[in-house]
């Protein structure tokens, strides 16, 4: 029996590789496998066209409000929407083992967790340029493989970012909110 496939927006070490993670396993789905396809538009793509057999992209969050890429791509695409769900989001701030918080001078995430942690960033790194990044794994993968300047480069991103990719948690809970939840639509082919 071939594995199913369940195309996620975001990368490895994302949120929403975790929303998929507790989806899966709250409705006892084994025979699935995660393909990482990055974007809302391109998770919509692959299930409008038969490519997965379903889709998890985030919609709202309780903090920074509607997720825009998504309701965009979402007008353009025939599907069926067969859960929506919340994952509650611990925000955290990674650097490279070594670095310290009065080190840094840039921060890198994507605009909605930057959002979600611009009160933090406001009050204890106010001088730090705040860029906003593709996806808050992929700029944790980035930092770590040295593509940024290792001593002065924090990335705001997941708790599961540190196992995955060796970086140093200098912080966490740094989101706005204790509150912190991201909902999420799990989508398919319509029938």
């Amino acid at each position: 029996m071939s594995k199913k496939i369940i195309s996620i927006q975001g990368s490895e070490g994302s949120f929403n590789e975790e929303a998929c993670i507790k989806y899966l396993e709250e409705n006892h789905l084994k025979d699935f496998v995660i393909d990482y396809a990055i974007t809302s538009s391109n998770v919509i793509v692959k299930v409008s066209n038969n490519k997965s057999d379903l889709g998890i992209f985030a919609v709202y969050n309780s903090n920074s409000g509607i997720v825009k890429e998504s309701f965009t791509a979402m007008g353009y695409y025939n599907f069926q929407v067969v859960s929506v769900f919340d994952l509650k989001v611990s925000q955290c701030l990674h650097v490279k083992p070594g670095v310290t918080i009065e080190q840094i001078k840039r921060v890198i995430s994507h605009p909605q967790a930057i959002a979600q942690s611009d009160v933090y960033l406001k009050t204890y790194l106010r001088t730090a340029e705040i860029i906003e990044g593709f996806d808050t794994a992929f700029e944790v993968q980035k930092l770590i493989k040295g593509e940024y300047d290792d001593k002065v480069t924090a990335v705001i991103a997941s708790k599961i970012c540190q196992s995955k990719f060796n970086s140093k948690i200098l912080v966490t809970d740094i989101q706005n909110d204790e509150n912190n939840y991201t909902t999420f639509c799990v989508i398919r082919t319509l029938s």
